[in-house]
């Protein structure tokens, strides 16, 4: 398990994990739309028949039982509905090879053990799948309301046999190099000094009111410094075009609704905060 602020890099760490270990890799990315049986899979239209679309469990499982490992990958396990969490959870129960024999189901040749069982509910499958072949890997984000689980219960942690890892915030110094390679900027450049400057005074603002939605994550402050050099290739000012795209990217984002518009008191601090810190050049 994953736990994290947004933009550290938990689903990118999980994946090349995948890869460095030679896994195949199934990814599923939740919110609270997702149904508990999206995950397994059910039965779609073809032309004039039905025919059974496997979800990614079902996916995951299948691929092991045709002899791979696999890796899978639950992205913002926390964000799920509770049906789906407890779905997962379900899933990670395990099994020997005689509870298998006892429950009637097949056991893999060859596999010792111990087991995970995935139910189809729409196929009535019930697919054994050797723990030595398979890992299940899920991300959480830090700080974020959830529906699914509380992070912090000690039963859902005991779970994570693997390892239940928390990840922290990157270094100011890391996010300037981040932000100077991904746009293509100096590292002292004024425009990332600047968007740091604001990213700081929003995160003590929300330390000391919490009223915000959020803060400026990591991938914020690279959407909002290419949404600036958009605007500034075009023809726009530096500073009209950093006040601009600040508006566009992520000002409606975190600033509150009071009755049907933001909240104009709060909108107006956040306002200033950018207005304070225009850059003069990039």
């Amino acid at each position: 398990m994953l736990v994290g602020p947004t933009a550290t890099g938990k689903t990118t760490q999980a994946k090349d994990a995948a890869f460095q270990l030679g896994m195949g890799l199934e990814l599923v990315v939740l919110d609270e739309g997702w149904d508990a049986a999206e995950l397994f899979g059910g039965y779609t239209r073809a032309g004039k028949d039905w025919a059974f679309a496997p979800g990614p469990i079902t996916r995951w499982a299948e691929r092991i039982a045709r002899g791979e490992t696999v890796m899978l990958i639950i992205d913002e396990l926390a964000r799920g509905h509770k049906s789906v969490v407890s779905a997962v959870m379900r899933v990670m129960n395990e099994y020997s090879a005689a509870d298998l024999a006892k429950m009637g189901i097949v056991v893999p040749s060859g596999a010792a053990g111990p087991f995970y069982i995935v139910d189809v509910t729409a196929t009535k499958q019930r697919i054994a799948v050797p723990c030595q072949q398979a890992r299940i890997v899920a991300t959480a984000n830090q700080g974020d309301g959830y529906t699914g689980i509380n992070l912090n219960d000690p039963a859902f942690r005991r779970r994570w046999t693997g390892g239940w890892l928390q990840l922290k915030s990157y270094e100011a110094d890391v996010v300037r190099s981040i932000l100077s390679a991904r746009l293509a900027l100096p590292h002292g450049a004024m425009l990332i000094t600047k968007m740091q400057a604001v990213a700081l005074l929003i995160a003590e603002y929300q330390r000391r009111e919490e009223a915000l939605l959020a803060n400026l994550d990591l991938a914020t402050l690279i959407t909002w410094g290419q949404a600036v050099l958009g605007l500034h290739r075009s023809g726009i000012n530096i500073r009209q075009a950093f006040v601009d795209s600040a508006a566009d990217v992520w000002i409606d984002r975190i600033v509150p609704l009071k009755g049907a518009d933001l909240d104009p008191e709060i909108e107006r601090t956040i306002h200033g905060y950018v207005a304070a810190n225009i850059p003069s050049t990039l």
